[in-house]
C-alpha cells in the first residue's frame, strides 16, 4: 500500500503531494460491506487510538512532525466516535478508554474478547490512517485524509470494514438536509492548516457514517454534518469570541458548552440546518484545557452530543500589568522610548500609542516584542504624548498608564523675528531683526534652547519674558554684535 504522510508549509513538494494524494484516492478500496447478523452489531463500543505510522516524508530529508501526526490521529478518532453516536451506538469517551489502555500497555496483543472485557464494551472499532496530507504552501494547498475503520464484536467476529478518502475540494453535502448548499469554500482557503484539515476530517467521517451499519438498538438521533468553529485559536483573551457554527438537520434546539466553565450557550438557527452562536470572553475570565461540546435536540427529546477532538480551549481575560519605569528622550532621529518588563509576568509584546494631547483617542503606532522603540514619524517643534501597554499571550492589553509628554526639539535652526509671544519649545532659533514681546503678551523660552541674534538685532520686552533654563539644559541668548535684551518700564522677566 502506498502511503502519503502529513507535511505542513512545504513549497517544493506541493506538486508531488498532489500527485500522491491522487494515487491514494485512485487506489481506494472500500470494504466488502457485508455485515454480521443484526444481533452481532454491538451497541456499546470503544473507538481505539488511530494507527498513524510516522515515517520520513517525501521532502528534502524532513520528517513528519509528531505533533501533526498526533493531531490527525486524535481528530480522526474523535470524528468517527461522534458519527457512531449519531447512528445509535454508545461509544465510550476517549479519555475513559485511554486510561484503561494506559494501565495495560500490552493491550495491542489482546484478543477482541479480552479487550472488550477490559474496556467493558460489546465491540471494538479499529482505525488505520493510510494517508494524509496537510500542505499549506504559497502556491498549492492540499488537505487529504484516507483512512479505514474495522468493527469487531466481543465474540471476535468482524462486523465490517470500510475505507474512505476525503479532500478539501470535495465536500459531501447530505441531500436530506434541504437548504444546506454552502460549502464554506471562500473562508476555507484563509483558515489555519489545522482548521482546513478539520473540515476534511469531518467530510471523511460523514462519508464513513453513510456506509457503516446503524445500531438498531439505539435511538434515532439528530444528524450533524459539520461543526465549524475557531477552537484552533487555543487561548482567547478578553473581548474575543469563541464562535461556533453547526450544520445539521433543521428545527433543532442547539447549544454548546466550554467544558465545565460555561454550559448551555445558545446556538440560534440562522438558516435551514444552520446554527450559530458565540461566547464573548469577559474581563476576569480564566480557565484552561476545556473541551468544546455541541448539543442538539429534536422537539421529541432525542438529543445528540458532539465533542470536538484535538480542540481544548483556554480563556484568559486577565490583563497583564503595564510596563514599568518608562524613559523617553528626543534626538535628531526621533523620540526614543524604553521601559522595563512587568516583574514576574510573561509578556508577548508591547503596544506603543501616541496622541497630540493627553486626552482623547490614542493611535497605535507600533506592536513590538522588544522593550524599546524609536518613533521616527515625528516633526520638530511639536509635542507628543505616549502610552506603552503590555500584551500577553492571550492578546490582552494592559490598562493604559498616565500619558507622558515628549517635546521634539527643533534641531534645525528656525528663523524668527518681529512680535514674539507664546512658547518657543526646545530648539535652535535665529532672530533676524529687532523683536519685541508686546505689552500684555508672554514669551516663554523652554530649557535647552539657543537664540542666535543677527548683527544689530535685539529683544525688547514690553510684556513678560519667561526663561525656563536649567543647570543641565541652559537657555542661551547670543550674537556677535547683537544689542541684547531690553526690559521696558512695567515689563517682567522670570
Amino acid at each position: 500500500m502506498r502511503r502519503v504522510y502529513g507535511v505542513r508549509n512545504v513549497v517544493l513538494v506541493a506538486v508531488a503531494c498532489l500527485a500522491l494524494a491522487a494515487c491514494v484516492a485512485g487506489k481506494k478500496a472500500k470494504g466488502p460491506g457485508a455485515y454480521a447478523l443484526e444481533q452481532d452489531v454491538p451497541q456499546v463500543v470503544a473507538v481505539l487510538p488511530a494507527g498513524v505510522e510516522l515515517a520520513r516524508a517525501a521532502t528534502e530529508g524532513g520528517e513528519v512532525d509528531p505533533a501533526d501526526a498526533e493531531f490527525v490521529g486524535g481528530l480522526t478518532r474523535s470524528v468517527l466516535r461522534n458519527q457512531l453516536a449519531g447512528k445509535g451506538y454508545l461509544p465510550k469517551l476517549d479519555n475513559a478508554v485511554d486510561r484503561k489502555l494506559h494501565d495495560n500497555p500490552g493491550w495491542r496483543d489482546m484478543d477482541a474478547k479480552a479487550l472488550c472485557a477490559l474496556l467493558d464494551v460489546q465491540g471494538l472499532v479499529y482505525i488505520e490512517i493510510s494517508g494524509w496530507t496537510m500542505v499549506n504552501a504559497a502556491a498549492v494547498e492540499t488537505f487529504m485524509l484516507s483512512a479505514g475503520a474495522r468493527m469487531v464484536s466481543a465474540s471476535g467476529r468482524e462486523v465490517g470494514s470500510w475505507t474512505e478518502t476525503a479532500e478539501k475540494q470535495k465536500f459531501s453535502i447530505p441531500t436530506s438536509l434541504v437548504g444546506l448548499v454552502g460549502t464554506l469554500a471562500g473562508a476555507f482557503l484563509s483558515d489555519s492548516p489545522q482548521k482546513q484539515f478539520r473540515h476534511v476530517a469531518y467530510d471523511w467521517g460523514w462519508k464513513m457514517a453513510q456506509v457503516m451499519p446503524d445500531c438498531l438498538e439505539g435511538r434515532s438521533l439528530p444528524e450533524i454534518m459539520l461543526v465549524d468553529s475557531n477552537v484552533d485559536v487555543g487561548v482567547f483573551g478578553a473581548g474575543e469570541r469563541v464562535a461556533v457554527k453547526v450544520f445539521a438537520e433543521k428545527d433543532l434546539v442547539a447549544s454548546f458548552d466550554i467544558g465545565d466553565f460555561r454550559k448551555g450557550i445558545p446556538l440560534k438557527m440562522v438558516g435551514e440546518g444552520e446554527y450559530e452562536g458565540f461566547y464573548l470572553v469577559r474581563d476576569g475570565d480564566r480557565t484552561s484545557g476545556q473541551p468544546l461540546t455541541v448539543r442538539v435536540a429534536r422537539l421529541n427529546g432525542a438529543e445528540r452530543e458532539w465533542i470536538e477532538g484535538e480542540a481544548l480551549i483556554s480563556l484568559d481575560g486577565v490583563p497583564p500589568s503595564a510596563p514599568e519605569k518608562p524613559v523617553y528622550r528626543a534626538e535628531g532621529d526621533g523620540v526614543h522610548l524604553a521601559w522595563q518588563l512587568p516583574e514576574g509576568e510573561e509578556v508577548a509584546a508591547f503596544v506603543v500609542e501616541r496622541n497630540d494631547s493627553p486626552v482623547g483617542e490614542f493611535t497605535r503606532i507600533a506592536r513590538i516584542e522588544d522593550a524599546a522603540f524609536v518613533d521616527s514619524e515625528v516633526e520638530q517643534g511639536r509635542a507628543y504624548f505616549y502610552r506603552i501597554r503590555s500584551v500577553d499571550g492571550a492578546r490582552n492589553l494592559s490598562a493604559p498608564g498616565k500619558p507622558t509628554e515628549v517635546v521634539m526639539p527643533r534641531f534645525d535652526e528656525m528663523t524668527i523675528g518681529g512680535e514674539l509671544s507664546g512658547t518657543l519649545i526646545t530648539g535652535n532659533y535665529r532672530v533676524e531683526r529687532d523683536s519685541v514681546v508686546p505689552a500684555g503678551q508672554v514669551l516663554t523660552i523652554m530649557r535647552g534652547s539657543r537664540l542666535t541674534f543677527a548683527d544689530g538685532a535685539g529683544l525688547t520686552v514690553s510684556g513678560r519674558l519667561a526663561v525656563k533654563g536649567a543647570k543641565d539644559a541652559p537657555v542661551v541668548l547670543a550674537g556677535e554684535r547683537w544689542r541684547g535684551v531690553t526690559v521696558a518700564g512695567g515689563a517682567a522677566r522670570t
